[in-house]
């Protein structure tokens, strides 16, 4: 429900420019007719529903993400207003506000956010049950009103006249009305039935009870009450003669009565900005064309401008790979039409992390070459594990330099076979449209082991990488109880352990302090490496790599981690809550 709430104050926020925008060309089109302030209207409505949108140079929306994706669960949380010199005034408050403890499990805006969504339903609640009150006591009080003709009816208990209902609108009129007022109203009424005033209130009433605590849309809402009766105001002139409009004013006045606020219904006669009103319909003159015409290119543009979002920035790591995997990495693979763009991001990494585990090598780039499903097999668990060839060659800086062992392939100044073990092959779980990363076997492997049965290989190896390290699951809408951190206990003399890691974030290591890792949102692998000392000596190092092997929800997930150092092993705690490395 949190991530909903988010999603409406984005969108309330990227509305909240266009009602900016619509406030001062309300003025603009002042002269021009009152439909093209309701059509302007029209789009801020539009951008208050609509969930999607597309981007557009000519957008004037700063930003259609002010609180980015992820923002719960970000180690330093940021605004992104698309203004920035707003994000540089703002922002360091805001992090330094909702930034985690480095000893905490959870950023204060996962707590803080799912009970605003609460107070969020609530207050929306209680709108539409006022406006269902509000309803019902109308109903009530012209329970005895007296048909006068067709769907107009009489009350001695109505001051000013009103439409209500919204398939089957009644006119209500209070008693005693002469026949020139009662003949100006009814032209009114109907002219508000016949634009669908009637309906299109209510509409924006349950707009407003979505963005309840956004103060712009409180003012959309009064200013476009104010425009409603104004068109139809207008629309019911401008068939009147010159000699009818005082009489009209006149009738407004004498049918007025205090404004009480704004609400979903009814379209009462004499309610809203009466004065108002009446020195348009005194002042009314017929628009001319060119004004007619710059207040629809207006609209039109007020349309194009903030129903769009602005072009996503460039994203440096999305063009050049260096920035993310260290090296550039380049695709050659033939991939089928829809190839899942999450497995094509699993193939990059692995092919950076070889590329990083033979550094001693100094590769300069890498080409995944292949990249296919060899087999899959369904899981107990619901999920499916995949097993797919990852070819790929690596790029050596001095290849002359370069002396091939171990099985190693050199061809052309490319490594395009890494060891005996032949070629690679990745082993992934996908949970419906979500893919996680378990590991990495060879076909040496799956030679010897499984003689060569790929379908046998795929569930044998699945269960045997978790096999060799210590799963946890974490869920960040309960992180009080079970954390987002995972703790390792390291059972041996220390006076400090000195860890980083590249996607999470690591706190602890001082004497009698667990090393905590916490995953960023987004975080599907990490490796963790660090070095243990006692005193000045490095006793140990070494380093853990940690995957995301399954994410049953978009709050849920689970990951493995798993141990390489020499001289220590690891075990899982008793509960979900972490390791024990411990001398082998």
């Amino acid at each position: 429900m949190a991530d909903v709430f988010i999603k409406t104050l984005n969108m309330g926020i990227a509305a909240g420019w266009l009602i900016v925008a619509v406030v001062v060309l309300r003025v603009l089109v002042k002269r021009a007719p009152k439909r093209f302030r309701l059509l302007l209207w029209a789009v801020v409505g539009l951008r208050l529903v609509l969930p999607v949108s597309i981007e557009s140079a000519l957008s004037l929306v700063p930003s259609a993400q002010t609180l980015p994706e992820g923002v719960m669960y970000a180690a330093a949380p940021e605004l992104n207003t698309g203004i920035a010199a707003l994000n540089d005034a703002i922002n360091p408050a805001f992090t330094a506000a909702f930034a985690p403890e480095p000893a905490a499990s959870a950023n204060p805006l996962q707590v803080l956010l799912p009970v605003a969504s609460v107070i969020w339903l609530a207050g929306a609640a209680a709108m539409l049950l006022w406006a269902l009150v509000s309803w019902l006591r109308l109903r009530r009080r012209v329970a005895d009103a007296v048909l006068l003709e067709g769907n107009v009816f009489e009350s001695e208990r109505v001051a000013s006249p009103f439409v209500l209902g919204l398939i089957r609108p009644r006119i209500y009129l209070p008693f005693g009305l002469d026949e020139g007022a009662r003949e100006q109203v009814l032209t009114h009424e109907r002219a508000h039935i016949a634009r669908g005033d009637h309906v299109i209130k209510p509409l924006g009433w349950l707009i407003l009870a979505v963005y309840w605590y956004n103060p712009l849309v409180w003012l959309a809402y009064a200013l476009f009450c104010r425009d409603i009766e104004l068109a139809c105001d207008e629309r019911v002139i401008r068939r009147l003669p010159v000699s009818g409009r005082a009489d009209y004013s006149q009738a407004l006045l004498d049918l007025s009565r205090p404004h009480h606020g704004v609400g979903a219904c009814p379209l009462a006669f004499g309610e809203s900005a009466v004065k108002c009103r009446v020195k348009s319909v005194l002042t009314y003159k017929r628009p001319a064309f060119w004004l007619i015409m710059l207040a629809a290119v207006l609209c039109i543009g007020a349309a194009v401008c903030f129903l769009t979002d602005p072009k996503a920035e460039a994203d440096d790591s999305v063009q050049n790979d260096s920035h993310d995997y260290g090296i550039p990495i380049t695709v050659t693979a033939v991939l089928p039409e829809n190839f899942p763009e999450q497995v094509l991001e699993f193939a990059k990494g692995c092919a950076a992390q070889q590329a990083a585990n033979m550094d001693y090598l100094n590769i300069s780039a890498a080409e995944i070459t292949e990249l296919a499903s060899y087999s899959e097999a369904e899981l107990t668990d619901g999920g499916v594990a995949c097993l797919f060839k990852l070819g790929a060659h690596y790029e050596l800086a001095d290849p002359e330099n370069v002396m091939p062992a171990g099985g190693m392939l050199i061809e052309g100044g490319w490594l395009t076979r890494a060891d005996s073990g032949g070629d690679r092959f990745m082993l992934l779980r996908r949970d419906g449209d979500n893919w996680s990363y378990v590991g990495i076997t060879t076909a040496l492997m799956i030679q010897e082991a499984y003689g060569g049965d790929y379908d046998a290989a795929v569930l044998g190896e699945y269960e045997r990488i978790l096999a060799s390290g210590v799963t946890w699951s974490s869920n960040l809408a309960v992180s009080s109880l079970y954390g987002i951190q995972f703790r390792f206990e390291f059972d041996i003399d220390y006076t400090r352990i000195e860890a980083e890691c590249s996607s999470g974030r690591i706190s602890g290591g001082e004497p009698g302090e667990e090393l905590a890792w916490t995953p960023e949102p987004d975080t599907t692998s990490d490796t963790i490496d660090f070095t243990v000392y006692n005193g000045e000596e490095a006793v140990y190092s070494g380093s853990i790599a940690i995957t995301r092997i399954a994410r049953p929800s978009e709050i849920a997930n689970t990951y493995l981690a798993q141990l390489n150092c020499h001289g220590l092993a690891m075990s899982a705690k008793a509960s979900n809550l972490g390791a024990v490395i411990e001398p082998a």
